[in-house]
C-alpha cells in the first residue's frame, strides 16, 4: 500500500463503501453518516464486541468513541479482525492524543508522519520487530479506509502468514520423488506422506496417529482424524492409490505412516532431515497445497473448514491469493465462518 498524503488524489475509498472527497477525514456528519451506512453490513457480533470492549489506556468518552469509530469505519469482518484493527489504533491514539497532546482528528493522528513516529516509540519500548510491522499495516488500512492516505489495495487485514503451496508443475513431481528414495522404509514413508498429507491435508502429528482402520475407503476415499481436531477429511483421488498401497499388506491396527523403531512426535521432520534438502518435500506445504485445491475445485466453506481442522474461517481466507478465481465475496464468507459448535477445537 502506498502512504501517499490524500490531497495527491481527488477521491479516497471511505470504508470499502462510497468514494468521497479527500477532505472528509475530519467532517464529522459526513463520518457519522457513512460509518451509519458501513455498520448496516457489520455483523451483529463485531458491533457488540466495538461496544464493549476499548483499549486499558483508553478511558474518556471522546477518545473511546473516536478508537471505536476508526474499527468500524475500517469494516472488521469479524471479532478477530476488529481486535488487531483496535490495538493498534488505541495504541497510536493513546501516545499521539494522550501522551503527546496531538488534537483528536483522524487526518492528524493517522498521518504518515504520526504513525512512523508512533512506531518508532514502540520500537524504541523495546516491542518487537515483526509486531511493529503488523501494527504499520492495521494502521496503514484504518487510514486509507477514512481517507486519511489514498487509496490502494485493501488486503485482508494481516495475520499469521501462511505457507505457499506447491505448484502444478511440482505436484507432478511428488511421485518421482517417492521412487526415488532408497531403502523399503524410506519408500514406503514418502508414499504414506503423499497420501496422509497432499492427499488428505493432516498435519504431522495427525498424519503420525493414523492407522489402517481410520482409512475409509467408501464414496471415495476418507482419513478419519482423532487426537484433538476429530473429523473425516476426504483424501484427493489422485493420492488415494497412494494410501492403498500404503495399507495393502497391513492390519487394521497398524500405522499408515511406519514408525520404525520410534515414537517421537517429530518422526516425520526427524526422517525429512535425513534426505537431500535439495528435494525433500516440506509438509506444511504439501497441506497448503491440499488446502488450495479444495479452494479451486470450490469446495462448500463450511465443509472446507471441517475437512481442514481448522476453528476460523480467517484462516483459510489467507490462502485465496493462491486461487485464481477468488472473489472478494468468498473471501467475506471465509472471513465470517468458525467452527461449529461442537466441532473441533484446533485452529
Amino acid at each position: 500500500m502506498s502512504a501517499t498524503p490524500n490531497q495527491n488524489s481527488g477521491i479516497v475509498s471511505f470504508g470499502a463503501g462510497a468514494a468521497l472527497p479527500h477532505a472528509v477525514s475530519d467532517d464529522e456528519q459526513m463520518f457519522a453518516s457513512a460509518l451509519a451506512t458501513i455498520s448496516a453490513r457489520i455483523p451483529s457480533p463485531v458491533l457488540m464486541w466495538a461496544e464493549h470492549h476499548v483499549h486499558e489506556k483508553i478511558r474518556d468518552e471522546a477518545t473511546v468513541s473516536f478508537v471505536r469509530g476508526l474499527v468500524l469505519a475500517t469494516e472488521p469482518l469479524n471479532e478477530y479482525s476488529a481486535s488487531l484493527i483496535a490495538i493498534a489504533t488505541s495504541g497510536l491514539v493513546a501516545w499521539a492524543h494522550l501522551s503527546e497532546g496531538l488534537p483528536l482528528r483522524r487526518s492528524v493522528l493517522l498521518n504518515p508522519q504520526v504513525t512512523d513516529m508512533y512506531l518508532g516509540h514502540l520500537l524504541a519500548s523495546g516491542r518487537a520487530s515483526g509486531t511493529v510491522r503488523n501494527y504499520r499495516k492495521y494502521l496503514e488500512r484504518a487510514a486509507t479506509a477514512v481517507g486519511v492516505i489514498a487509496s490502494g489495495d485493501l488486503a485482508s487485514v494481516p495475520g499469521k502468514t501462511v505457507t505457499a503451496p506447491y505448484s502444478p508443475a511440482e505436484e507432478q513431481r511428488f511421485g518421482v520423488w517417492a521412487r526415488t528414495l532408497k531403502g523399503e522404509l524410506g519408500a514406503a514413508r514418502a508414499l504414506a506422506l503423499l497420501g496422509l498429507v497432499a492427499g488428505a491435508g493432516l498435519r504431522n502429528d495427525e498424519a503420525l496417529r493414523v492407522r489402517v482402520r481410520d482409512v475409509v475407503d467408501e464414496s471415495g476415499m476418507w482419513i478419519r482424524v482423532t487426537g484433538g481436531a476429530d473429523r473425516l477429511t476426504p483424501v484427493r483421488s489422485q493420492w488415494a492409490p497412494y494410501v492403498r498401497h500404503s495399507i495393502k499388506d497391513l492390519s487394521p491396527d497398524e500405522f499408515v505412516f511406519p514408525h520404525g523403531d520410534t515414537q517421537s512426535q517429530q518422526l516425520i521432520q526427524e526422517w525429512l532431515g535425513t534426505l537431500d534438502r535439495r528435494t525433500r518435500l516440506v509438509p506444511g506445504r504439501l497441506r497448503a497445497t491440499w488446502i488450495v485445491a479444495q479452494l479451486n475445485d470450490a469446495a462448500p466453506p463450511e465443509s472446507l473448514l471441517a475437512w481442514a481442522g481448522i476453528a476460523r474461517g480467517e484462516t483459510i481466507s489467507h490462502y485465496l491469493p493462491f486461487v485464481p478465481d477468488a472473489t472478494e465475496q468468498l473471501r467475506r464468507t471465509y472471513m465470517h465462518l468458525r467452527c461449529p459448535i461442537g466441532g473441533f477445537a484446533a485452529s
